[in-house]
């Protein structure tokens, strides 16, 4: 759900550039004065091991794809702002390394995946967690939240396109909200099979408790969720689907034909120009997204 250069009129990138500038800030500035230190090279282990799962395209359809997003699982194991701001890191990289969404559709893509699986995910998932006692309750939440939010923000992302004037409303919504409510379904087993992995680790974080105090993390861990996401690429990435994911799709179907993006990136869909190997081609890519989100979120401010 990576929207490019080329779909948005100018008005609305601006529009939403400024919008996901103020949440993003005031992210920071949560994160900042709520967030422990401590914690700070957790939330870069997340966003680097979401980076590395968003790599892998599942088919959903005939000739459609789509990928995890992780924000939810991302807000419920950092919380709603440290999620969005780990997520936040993974489009930026992803934009500015791999072409991967427009410059000019940053700001939209950090409001469809960033703002809304972070905050309306979490909010989602809050309260259902607290209806809903335990494990089993927390997993469901999880799950219900993580279709939701793909979801609403395919939604979101239909407004936008039908905004500019080009894609007419009520077919980019029909085709969107279609596609991605079976994107979501996978997202929301991703999201589960993950929260299972993690109960014994993060059981506090998964049922709501944040604000724990927390051992600093030790370097063997970080290194382990380094390791985690490299793994997650080298397995993944060959299986990853050719066919286009839900907004691609759309797009086509509705007339838009690709063109070029308006800023050039060094690995451009994720593959090393040049290289000969095709097995590597986008393994070590992938390798140096793993690195490049790992360190800019090692940059978020946490002052406690």
């Amino acid at each position: 759900m990576h929207v490019p250069d080329h779909v948005m009129d100018p008005s609305t990138g601006i529009a939403m550039t400024a919008i996901a500038v103020a949440g993003v800030g005031y992210a920071a500035y949560r994160v900042y004065h709520e967030f422990p230190r401590q914690k700070v090279p957790s939330l870069s282990v997340v966003a680097a091991c979401v980076f590395a799962a968003q790599m892998f395209n599942f088919p959903v359809g005939i000739e459609v794809s789509g990928h995890w997003v992780g924000a939810v699982l991302a807000a419920v194991i950092l919380g709603p702002w440290a999620g969005m701001l780990a997520i936040t890191a993974v489009l930026v990289v992803q934009c500015l390394l791999f072409q991967d969404g427009g410059i000019t559709a940053l700001g939209a893509n950090v409001v469809n995946m960033g703002m809304v699986g972070s905050l309306v995910g979490y909010a989602i998932y809050d309260r259902l967690r607290k209806r809903f006692d335990g494990k089993a309750g927390s997993l469901f939440a999880a799950a219900v939240a993580s279709w939701v939010a793909v979801t609403i923000g395919a939604g979101v992302c239909s407004l936008q396109l039908s905004t500019s004037g080009d894609f007419p409303l009520v077919p980019t919504v029909t085709a969107m909200v279609l596609a991605h409510s079976v994107i979501g379904i996978g997202e929301a087993a991703i999201t589960v099979a993950a929260m299972s992995a993690l109960w014994s680790w993060r059981s506090a974080a998964l049922l709501g408790n944040h604000q724990s105090p927390a051992p600093a993390i030790r370097v063997s861990h970080a290194v382990a969720g380094l390791g985690l996401a490299a793994i997650l690429v080298v397995v993944a990435t060959p299986f990853a689907s050719p066919w286009p994911d839900g907004l691609e799709a759309t797009l086509t179907a509705l007339g838009h034909h690709e063109s070029p993006a308006i800023l050039a990136a060094p690995m451009p869909d994720y593959q090393w120009p040049g290289m000969a190997s095709i097995a590597l081609l986008n393994i070590v890519p992938g390798l140096v997204g793993v690195a490049a989100v790992f360190a800019s979120a090692m940059v978020v401010p946490a002052r406690r």
